[in-house]
């Protein structure tokens, strides 16, 4: 039977997802199925739903991941933890279920480039992958210092008290992007679109500030080295950019879509191809 899944966003058509499951149903002999990619401006996405007559599934990428928290009913139990919902399925009833695969594909990453989630974390950003990397860092029991823009410190605010422990938010201090304290971090992680295609040009932090932390992560991978990755590696930091990331994202997505497990040696093969294009 064929099965039709998307991704969903907004300015996505230098997105790799296609590509990623695409060869995933290849591999796997599920050739009857196709991924392609719905671009929704933000007065179209509440047509969202309208799309399940066609489709069976999705992945979501900015800026909705928030909004499917907010408006699907049934949520998996890592998608509430983290109020982020990145993968949909239309259930055998008619309705769709909404998960969170960003967790596992960050922490699959990490693992990946051996980098360990301990001590001070800076995070860049508090959008849906931001809200699953907060998570995560309390979990660890991280130092995290969460930057955002002034203008958003109240929303990020409440953000965090709902979403980490609250015998964790001792550990946690949120910043104005502009005034970061200037101090040792293990990992400086950014979740903001600084640095995308269309904001190329720019970095989210002063390299002042780059320059006292030890891992660099980018979770963009389109361009695959920012000037916040090129930036961190004049200053001999290790670098690393999403792409890992949101292939580990995917193929867990891949998985909840077709219920079958995706073995490690597909998932080289198609990381080898993503490192090429």
């Amino acid at each position: 039977m064929k099965k039709k899944f998307a991704l969903i966003g907004h300015n996505i058509k230098h997105s790799l997802s296609p590509f990623i499951h695409n060869e995933i149903f290849k591999a796997t002999k599920n050739l009857k199925n196709s991924y392609n990619l719905l671009e929704l401006a933000p007065n179209e996405i509440e047509k969202f739903t309208s799309y399940f007559k066609i489709y069976n599934g999705f992945n979501v990428t900015m800026p909705y991941k928030t909004y499917m928290y907010e408006n699907i009913k049934n949520i998996d139990y890592n998608a509430k933890k983290f109020k982020s919902v990145n993968t949909i399925i239309k259930l055998k009833d008619g309705n769709f279920k909404g998960y969170n695969t960003d967790s596992y594909g960050f922490l699959k990453s990490l693992l990946h480039f051996k980098i360990n989630l301990k001590n001070n974390v800076l995070l860049l950003g508090l959008g849906g992958a931001g809200r699953t990397i907060a998570v995560n860092s309390a979990f660890y029991n991280c130092k995290l210092t969460v930057a955002i823009r002034k203008k958003s410190m109240k929303k990020a605010y409440k953000i965090l008290q709902e979403i980490i422990p609250k015998k964790k938010l001792k550990d946690v201090d949120l910043v104005d992007i502009e005034k970061i304290p200037i101090k040792h971090y293990n990992i400086v992680i950014n979740a903001t679109p600084i640095g995308m295609f269309y904001n190329f040009d720019n970095m989210p932090i002063t390299p002042n500030l780059l320059r006292c932390c030890k891992n660099a992560v980018d979770l963009i991978y389109a361009p695959k080295e920012t000037k916040f990755l090129k930036t961190a590696k004049k200053f001999k930091i290790k670098a690393v950019n999403g792409l890992y990331m949101l292939l580990m994202q995917a193929t867990k997505s891949n998985e909840i879509f077709t219920g079958m497990k995706i073995n490690s040696k597909i998932i080289s093969e198609i990381y080898k191809k993503l490192k090429k294009i």
